[in-house]
């Protein structure tokens, strides 16, 4: 895991599990756990099927940030093309300009 809080987390959990807490009270005790994450894994473990949430889970987290991706890339599109285009205004005044200097000085 390359976040260490979430590391820190997940590794103190452990812990717990092992003295015999739940897992759901394990992460409760952790103020940077999500809730909604604390309540899905409190719902597997009524149902017994953790396995299930977690991949429930992955997926719901996965397709939360292809949406933020997604909207992040559409903001970002027009700022890109803007940006390229004032650039390259920018490249055509400073290479045109000093040509139609030099040929007004030629007529």
């Amino acid at each position: 895991m390359k976040n260490l809080y979430f590391k820190t987390a997940v590794d103190q959990a452990k812990n717990r599990v092992l003295q015999g807490i739940s897992l759901s009270k394990s992460f409760h005790e952790d103020e940077g756990v999500p809730r909604r994450l604390i309540t899905w894994i409190q719902v597997g473990e009524r149902a017994g099927d953790l396995k299930q949430v977690f991949s429930q889970l992955r997926f719901y987290y996965q397709q939360d940030m292809e949406k933020a991706t997604t909207r992040l890339m559409n903001l970002m599109e027009p700022l890109l093309i803007l940006g390229v285009g004032v650039i390259l205004i920018l490249l055509i005044l400073n290479f045109i300009t000093p040509v139609f200097s030099m040929l007004g000085d030629l007529l």
